[in-house]
């Protein structure tokens, strides 16, 4: 019972971040369509964070506190949960240093390459799934939302 009182704390916690995200994209102005405003990224931003917010409160209420890790009681309920934060952390920096000398394209292929590989995959699932998704990237933030990214070694 006290995880799942836990979980709801936790939950509207950011449900009341993801709101203050909301409200301050709506005081930049969301801009139109052909034309995004400097709000619209935060707005989207709180709407994703009060919603993944209300599954993961809905989700306890529901299995009624059985979440992950609850047995034990531990942070991380797997013993080498930590070396997969610790690898994201690595990747989001090298993505954030290498941006601009590799470009978006490249680094974010990279980036993909490594966060699909967290869990074994195969490479012919792997490989697809990280062109795919950096290919949908660039093009909604280069194609349709008319955002420059950087180009790099490539020039693409």
């Amino acid at each position: 019972m006290i995880m799942i009182i836990k979980t709801i704390i936790g939950g509207l916690f950011w449900i009341g971040v993801g709101v203050l995200f909301c409200s301050g994209g709506l005081m930049y102005g969301l801009g139109d369509f052909g034309l995004p405003g400097p709000g619209l990224f935060p707005f989207v931003a709180g709407l994703i964070l009060v919603g993944l917010a209300l599954t993961v409160i809905g989700d306890a209420i529901v299995k009624r506190g059985k979440v992950a890790g609850e047995e034990s009681g531990r942070f991380f309920p797997q013993n080498d949960s930590w070396k997969r934060v610790i690898q994201v952390l690595f990747a989001l920096c090298l993505y954030i240093f290498g941006v601009e000398r590799l470009g978006f394209f490249l680094t974010t292929f990279i980036f993909m390459l490594l966060m699909l590989r967290l869990e074994p995959r195969k490479w012919r699932v792997t490989l697809p799934a990280a062109f795919l998704s950096t290919l949908f990237f660039y093009a909604l933030f280069e194609v349709l939302l008319k955002v420059p990214l950087p180009r790099g070694i490539l020039w693409f």
